[in-house]
């Protein structure tokens, strides 16, 4: 069935490779099951690798569907979870079909409902500019480090579909209607969004933003709208986000999560080791960082170019706003900048550049002086990146395979070794989601993550003295951290039992398992 494409106003490339793939029908079949075997490839490969942090989520999720606590130590109710909708969410498979793979199912389910609406909109784009920049961007989300981080039991694959949704939404929106149903549908889609993240509160007003500078500017002369409908016609996602926020606000009484306050370092606050930090994190996600940084700059100038309106022209900028202010807030925060806190803004900016690309050429908006001057650097810019992101697949794929293949032998040992014996004792980790879900312990966590707010604004020795103090039967640590640890505990009299190592792209961060001499005839064989 060959896909309904108009006539393109740019061309990506002088030999219409991308016209054949969306028109042809030998060129999209050969697309969609090159895709869909790539995509089933590297779900089986990852089946068992998630984030430390997803056996956090999970955990919380379990001692709220077992006692209605919000909670990772029962009995202490705590912001440790990153996302309050996910967890309801996993809370509700959980209830289902209770299983440590939950959270992986629903990062997985997310993924592919991504990937595939990416896909679609290749196939519907209006231009082959707009079609092949789909494509890189399928191509990016399909490399193998998008693979390891959509995909990890967060919820970092049903926050970037959700930017997906927002940015979409804003770009269908027409002037000044507002039908009510679709108004009550766009007011809830602002309030998950908030409601998983708090900061997609930036990708819905940037949206909102960018609705109303196109509203004001498509207005025609002599046809003046009240300002209050203005802003009604780009209020809907706003108006959930408030409601979500309202609500986060009012449940834990403060906007971010206990996480941000104990991911935080002051000293690092615009400082260039941080820069550098970021640089790595970025760097060390391979296609995917690198990638959609990219196309994000790429798409946001071929969009303004193609566009006559000022309205649009602004509206672009306010759609590319969310990554660099999130990136700053990070900054002056010292927070810990991990690249999937920035996927949903940079996944967003493109769809919004897209989007906008598909308008000014679907409606001629395209003279042909400024298609000229975009043809001769849109079709060798794309071309050049996608082929460097093919290549880059190569060490990517050995890094990734490697990670998944050696946190999976973690994962299965740790779900066999019958770690539920320390479930009446106390622990130590800084990496608490595994050994936390497995063990069902309770866990002191140096890391700051789960103990509540003022836990989390500690500092890391006073935490450890603390931990110390509670006479912990067992610690969960990598040598860095058992190095602080034996200044205030007694490590040597305890045996350690298992290695588990959790690498990642630079280092394999082995942890082992110390127990108390009670535990060595039952765990330590």
């Amino acid at each position: 069935m060959a896909s309904p494409v108009q006539t393109p106003v740019v061309r990506a490339d002088s030999e219409g490779f991308i016209e054949f793939l969306r028109t042809n029908r030998k060129g999209w079949t050969s697309l969609v099951a090159l895709a869909l075997g790539w995509w089933a490839f590297w779900t089986w490969t990852l089946r068992y690798h998630q984030l430390d942090d997803a056996f956090i989520t999970l955990r919380y999720a379990q001692h709220l569907v077992q006692s209605g606590e919000l909670a990772f130590n029962p009995h202490l109710p705590s912001r440790g979870n990153s996302s309050l909708l996910y967890t309801y969410v996993v809370a509700l498979v959980y209830s289902l079909y209770p299983s440590p793979l939950d959270t992986k199912f629903l990062s997985v389910m997310f993924d592919a409902i991504l990937s595939a609406a990416i896909f679609f909109r290749f196939f519907r784009a209006k231009s082959d500019a707009a079609a092949a920049l789909w494509l890189a961007l399928l191509v990016v989300i399909l490399s193998p480090m998008g693979f390891r981080w959509l995909t990890d039991g967060m919820e970092t694959s049903f926050h970037c579909l959700l930017a997906y949704a927002i940015a979409c939404s804003a770009s269908a929106t027409t002037t000044y209607e507002r039908p009510w149903p679709r108004f009550a549908l766009l007011t809830i889609l602002g309030l998950a969004a908030v409601l998983l993240r708090v900061e997609a509160s930036l990708l819905v007003a940037s949206a909102s933003i960018g609705l109303l500078v196109r509203s004001i500017s498509s207005e025609k002369r002599g046809a003046r709208a009240p300002i209050i409908n203005k802003v009604l016609s780009a209020s809907h996602l706003s108006v959930g986000a408030m409601v979500g926020l309202a609500i986060v606000i009012l449940k834990y009484g403060a906007i971010l999560p206990d996480t941000a306050a104990a991911k935080s370092v002051k000293s690092s606050a615009f400082t260039l080791g941080h820069l550098i930090y970021f640089a790595h994190a970025v760097g060390g996600s391979f296609t995917l960082g690198i990638g959609l940084i990219v196309l994000a700059a790429g798409s946001a100038a071929l969009a303004y170019v193609a566009q006559n309106s000022t309205g649009e022209k602004l509206a672009i900028l306010a759609g590319n706003l969310p990554f660099p202010t999130l990136w700053l807030v990070a900054w002056s925060r010292g927070q810990e900048a991990q690249i999937r806190y920035f996927l949903a803004s940079l996944i967003f900016a493109i769809v919004w550049n897209l989007t906008s690309l598909d308008k000014a050429t679907s409606l001629d908006r395209v003279s042909p002086r400024q298609a000229d001057r975009v043809q001769r650097w849109v079709a060798p810019a794309i071309a050049g990146f996608l082929m460097l992101a093919i290549l880059a697949y190569v060490p990517e794929t050995a890094r990734v395979y490697h990670i998944g293949e050696t946190r999976a032998h973690s994962f299965l040992a740790m779900r066999s070794e019958h770690l539920e014996a320390l479930a009446s004792s106390t622990g130590v980790a800084a990496e608490i989601g595994m050994i936390g879900f497995f063990s069902q312990a309770q866990i002191c966590d140096i890391g700051g993550l789960v103990g509540g707010r003022d836990w989390a604004a500690m500092r890391f020795v006073d935490r450890i003295k603390a931990c110390a103090e509670r006479s912990p039967a067992f610690v969960f640590a990598n040598a860095p951290q058992i190095d602080d640890l034996r200044k205030y505990l007694d490590i040597d009299a305890m045996k350690p039992c298992f290695n588990y190592p959790l690498p990642n792209v630079s280092t394999e961060d082995v942890h082992t398992l110390y127990v108390d001499r009670k535990f060595f005839g039952i765990l330590c064989k």
